[in-house]
């Protein structure tokens, strides 16, 4: 056996322990004898690590650090043998001894962890394995799809005993035999909100496509909708058209579905064509229109008068003038013309028939008694038709 010389040492007078610096003391024996820097030799009393071991005797030398020593072995060829086995040992020997008596049969039972069996048909059977162990496509009837191409036909693995099968949480498809030839798609939602979602998804997964759900109370929402056969009938929540127009003749709604509520009115023959309301005003004063041809136009005015004019027991001033309308009615309207005075009582008379489309008629206002420097307010309404 080679000596060992590798590394060097550290010792210190009247101490056991002998500190190395690269070696490997584990390779040598307790009993092997440590020649060290002081000439002496000793004999290794117990190995620690790679880097420390004892000796005995103390060491009688001086102190000393980075030294040269050899460990000369003692032991010739039985420590040889002895070293092969302890490497073995550490390498492989937890394992070896976890084989316990496994090693004692010609055929591991399956309480051994073995198969029981000397050949494939007595392993599958040591092992509880059925027929289905040695298909190469599992069959419909022995709880396969009976396909390679990894799809699966409902009518080759359909569920026909739903109550029995669908009472745990999770999600089924099904179909129900060929008599009835429907299929299914069950969500058991346990303790969650249930209810279906459908998705596309970009090759990578990274994206998503529109969303459509149909929950648990029966809500289907879809993003958008095509219907490529006939119209959804009313009855089924639709309109019974497939135009804006048969959509409204549909539901029967009139031309004032698609009015502006307020704009400009307009007809055609007749029937309105423009907003359903139009109000404006000008100089002459204010006017609101409606679809159906009603018209309504109203003035005010506001001025400062002496009523000083007597005619019989009544006084008056000077003439209220004609007023055009802020619009034009196609017939004569019916009018009214109001006055009131800023004291006192006063009232307004016209000066004959309300026969024009496009103005009311002149007039005076009264009082009782003579007055100076009086507010007159004159107020002036007309209904009728623009059409």
């Amino acid at each position: 056996m080679p000596w060992l010389r590798n590394g060097t040492v550290a010792v210190t007078q009247n101490s056991t322990t002998v500190t190395g610096t690269g070696t490997t003391f584990t390779s040598s024996r307790i009993g092997d004898a440590f020649n060290g820097p002081d000439g002496r030799r000793y004999e290794v009393f117990n190995i620690i690590n790679e880097t420390v071991l004892a000796i005995i005797p103390p060491y009688a030398g001086a102190t000393v650090s980075g030294a040269a020593y050899f460990i000369e072995p003692v032991q010739g060829y039985p420590k040889a043998l002895t070293d092969v086995f302890n490497t073995v040992n550490q390498r492989w020997g937890t394992t070896l001894a976890a084989l316990g008596t496994t090693g004692n049969y010609d055929t591991l039972p399956v309480n051994k962890g073995g198969t029981g069996g000397a050949n494939q048909a007595d392993a599958r059977t040591g092992l509880g394995l059925g027929s289905v162990s040695v298909e190469n496509t599992v069959p419909v009837a022995k709880g396969g799809t009976g396909r390679t191409d990894g799809r699966a036909v409902f009518s080759e693995v359909g569920v026909q005993q739903a109550a029995a099968l669908y009472s745990v949480q999770g999600m089924y498809a099904g179909w129900n035999a060929s008599t009835l030839g429907e299929g299914h798609f069950i969500v058991n939602k346990g303790g969650g909100i249930g209810g279906f979602n459908w998705r596309s998804v970009n090759a990578n997964n990274s994206a998503s496509g529109p969303s459509m759900s149909y929950s648990y109370e029966g809500l289907l929402t879809v993003p958008s909708l095509s219907v490529t056969a006939s119209p959804i009938a009313i009855a089924s929540g639709g309109t019974g058209g497939n135009s804006p127009a048969t959509a409204r003749q549909g539901l029967q709604l009139s031309n004032s579905a698609t009015m502006p509520a307020v704009g400009t009115v307009g007809q055609a023959s007749g029937i309105p064509t423009g907003a359903i309301i139009e109000r404006g005003s000008n100089t002459n004063g204010e006017y609101t229109r409606y679809a159906d041809g009603t018209q309504i136009c109203t003035f005010k005015t506001r001025t400062v008068k002496t009523l000083g004019n007597s005619t019989g027991t009544l006084f008056f001033s000077s003439a209220e003038p004609a007023r055009t309308f802020p619009m034009p009615f196609s017939t004569a309207p019916a009018v009214s013309i109001t006055a009131a005075l800023e004291s006192g009582e006063g009232w307004f008379a016209g000066t004959g028939l309300v026969l024009s489309a496009t103005q009311w008629t002149a007039g005076y206002v009264f009082t009782q008694i003579s007055r100076t420097a009086q507010q007159v307010a004159v107020e002036y309404v007309a209904v009728g038709r623009w059409f």
